[in-house]
């Protein structure tokens, strides 16, 4: 029954069947037939539950890590792991060419609803898509042409001029050539954040966005001791209502630059975000890559051009709804490769806010990473509390509470040697002179 809800999902989307052939050095976009996505199963139900517990996280985890082929298709996958007969677990990855963040929400939402009505034995009727995702992309291709195109540009040209070869200074020396094994610290933020943070917005006439941004850029700036923060976010980019539906990469990623001098009080620096936010998703159009083109940075291997730090606010994935009542519940695979230098993201859900960094170990230490984790959250408890705290004044207390804390784990490093000491010479007493 899953299996006829995965093809009746992929026939709708013509994305979902599509694959990117050579045709003389140029890639083409190819949809294959209805009918011709297959759902796998693999059952591990007879297994021992030590054994069949770690072989599918490692199916789950090989699955999100296995190359996509162009050619081959389709450019994503689907996989049912059968645990009992009472307990599966779906694995699907899905190829940025063909979908966005949003794409999985809508993929899920279908999915569910179709495996629901088949279940309850009713007839599944969708109406046809008003577009493809093929369309938008020869939509796309026209509009780069346009003058518009040309203005909006104009805008990033201007907006991102005399960016810092590099935007964020590392705990490492930067290696040649980018590296990408990662690490993610994670920590729920205090219940207080989660409350005060809508309110602290909505006085701000700002998103809960923008004042997570100018928590983080306080962070970032006193931490890596920075006059400006700059970082990449996503945004839907779904400006039609034609696309609301649509499987398919329809977001774009926009660069957020955000100074810091200047700006007296938490709410000064809060306001400042608003407006450069604004302005990014007004001409938030035009494809980064165009961007990074029309710019032309000087491109090195080291690092990404424009920006180094990720940043987004995300809503915990809910697929509980859709399942028709079944026991759901999203089980991720582990990022073993970074993209980006640092990426702070804050997820929300019904218990409150977590936020998750995920960084590059050859360039930061977990050491590292956890105190920036602890001072965007002191931040955000500051400019809950009291927005109007003058940023001089906040970032001197950020300063004073690390100060405090390596002086305290210094203190505790000095007594755990002392301790040491005292018992090696209480062991040498009782067992005579200790060589070595």
């Amino acid at each position: 029954m899953l299996r006829r809800s995965v093809r009746a999902v992929a026939d709708r989307h013509e994305s979902l069947r599509t694959t990117l052939v050579d045709c003389g050095g140029e890639r083409r976009q190819l949809i294959g037939p209805s009918g011709s996505v297959r759902l796998p199963v693999i059952d591990l139900a007879a297994l021992a539950d030590e054994r069949r517990a770690t072989l599918a996280r490692r199916l789950v985890q090989s699955a999100a890590e296995t190359p996509f082929r162009m050619d081959g298709g389709p450019l994503w996958r689907a996989v049912l792991l059968r645990l009992s007969p009472t307990e599966h677990q779906l694995a699907l990855c899905l190829h940025h060419l063909i979908a966005d963040g949003q794409s999985l929400t809508l993929l899920l939402a279908e999915l569910g609803e179709d495996y629901g009505k088949r279940r309850a034995g009713e007839t599944v009727v969708r109406p046809p898509l008003p577009v493809q995702y093929g369309d938008y992309a020869v939509w796309q291709q026209k509009w780069l042409k346009s003058d518009r195109m040309k203005r909006e540009l104009g805008y990033w040209r201007e907006r991102l001029s005399g960016l810092p070869d590099v935007t964020l200074p590392t705990e490492r020396p930067r290696p040649a050539v980018q590296t990408y094994d990662s690490a993610v610290h994670e920590v729920d933020l205090p219940v207080a954040v989660a409350l005060g943070l809508p309110n602290l917005a909505q006085r701000a006439n700002a998103t809960p966005f923008m004042a997570l941004f100018a928590a983080a850029a306080v962070a970032l700036g006193q931490a890596r001791e920075l006059d400006e923060v700059v970082v990449g976010t996503p945004v839907a980019n779904r400006t039609r209502p034609e696309l609301e539906g649509v499987i398919g990469y329809v977001a774009n990623t926009v660069v957020l630059r955000l100074g810091l001098d200047g700006c007296a009080t938490f709410s000064d620096l809060l306001a400042r975000a608003r407006t450069v936010c604004l302005e990014a998703y007004d001409h938030a159009e035009v494809p980064f890559e165009q961007v990074v083109q029309d710019l032309r940075p000087d491109r090195k291997a080291s690092h990404l051009p424009l920006f180094q730090a990720w940043f987004v606010v995300q809503d915990e994935l809910q697929v509980a709804e859709t399942f028709d009542g079944l026991a759901v519940e999203p089980v991720g695979a582990t990022p073993r490769l970074a993209r980006y230098d640092l990426r702070l993201e804050l997820r929300r859900s019904a218990a409150g806010l977590r936020l998750v960094c995920e960084y590059k170990t050859d360039l930061f230490t977990a050491a590292g990473i956890e105190g920036l984790a602890r001072q965007l959250t002191t931040v955000l408890e500051e400019a809950v509390a009291a927005p109007g705290l003058r940023l001089d004044e906040l970032t001197g207390r950020l300063r004073a509470a690390e100060e405090q804390r390596q002086a305290e784990v210094a203190q505790a490093a000095a007594a755990y040697s002392a301790g040491a000491v005292k018992r090696r010479r209480r062991r040498a007493q009782d067992t005579g002179p200790v060589t070595s």
